[in-house]
């Protein structure tokens, strides 16, 4: 089966929209990462909140071609999502059409309201950026920034049950920008951490593990090896409850709960 599912043909007619219009677009993002032999720690949430009959509201900060929202949305959630990269907007539009659970922006979010440079690569879609981070980084266009808690009163975006976030070096600042005092019905975060990017802008993994404890999170730290190339498949190494040894080398996700019973199937899942 993994001879079969690593063949060129194989991988062609998994790329191709016909296929991916037949099988839906969960099921084909489903299987386009068990090609790639990948932990994904978001489809770990996706289903431990399936087993627990768990829906609610989604917040989507990178949604890029909506990896993220897509099954969220197919298990009856409520998402709201963030895509300021122009290319990426109209491909999310494409792979949503018309739906009335989710709601869509093009501008970014971040600590403070403004209008910065955001930043594009040809090596990747996927580290399209407000930081500058990358040799291949051009500037696209100036793009409205707001924080999350103008956007959530504006839209009346409550109670939030689940936030998402993957900013490229900026996952701090978003999370800067809403006050989880404030909004406590947030029970999951799952935000992306390289120090690498983030010591450009002056903070590192410690930085954001003190700052979701300081809400009374419990964090998980999804470990993975350096990357090589963006864009290109990486090597997961483990995840473990902090406190824990953190590479500086190395990249990840940071899971921060609330439930234990989260913790005890996570480990079990990605160990």
């Amino acid at each position: 089966m993994k001879t079969l599912l690593n063949s060129k043909f194989v991988r062609y007619i998994v790329g191709s929209r016909t296929f991916k219009k037949l099988i839906g677009p969960q099921m084909f993002f489903r299987l386009k990462k068990k090609m790639m032999g990948r932990v994904d720690e978001l489809f770990l949430i996706i289903e431990f909140y399936r087993r627990t009959k768990s829906t609610g509201i989604m917040v989507d900060v990178g949604v890029h071609y909506g990896e993220s929202s897509i099954p969220f949305l197919e298990n009856g959630w409520k998402v709201f999502g963030f895509e300021p990269d122009k290319s990426n907007h109209e491909i999310v539009m494409k792979n949503i059409p018309s739906n009335e659970n989710f709601t869509l922006f093009d501008f970014a979010v971040a600590e403070k309201p403004g209008e910065l440079n955001f930043y594009v690569s040809e090596e990747s879609t996927g580290i399209s950026s407000l930081l500058n981070f990358h040799d291949t980084h051009e500037v696209s266009h100036v793009v409205k920034v707001d924080t999350l808690n103008n956007v959530i009163e504006e839209h009346n975006i409550k109670p939030i049950k689940f936030l998402k976030i993957d900013a490229e070096g900026f996952d701090l600042f978003v999370l800067q920008g809403i006050d989880l005092k404030k909004y406590d019905s947030v029970e999951m975060i799952i935000c992306e951490y390289e120090d690498g990017k983030t010591q450009k802008m002056g903070y590192t993994v410690k930085d954001m593990i003190d700052y979701l404890q300081s809400f009374g999170y419990k964090v998980l730290v999804c470990e993975w090896e350096p990357i090589v190339k963006y864009g290109g498949n990486h090597k997961f190494r483990g995840a473990h409850v902090y406190p824990c040894d953190l590479d500086p080398k190395a990249w990840g996700n940071l899971i921060a709960y609330k439930d234990p019973a989260f913790e005890k199937f996570a480990l079990k899942e990605l160990n």
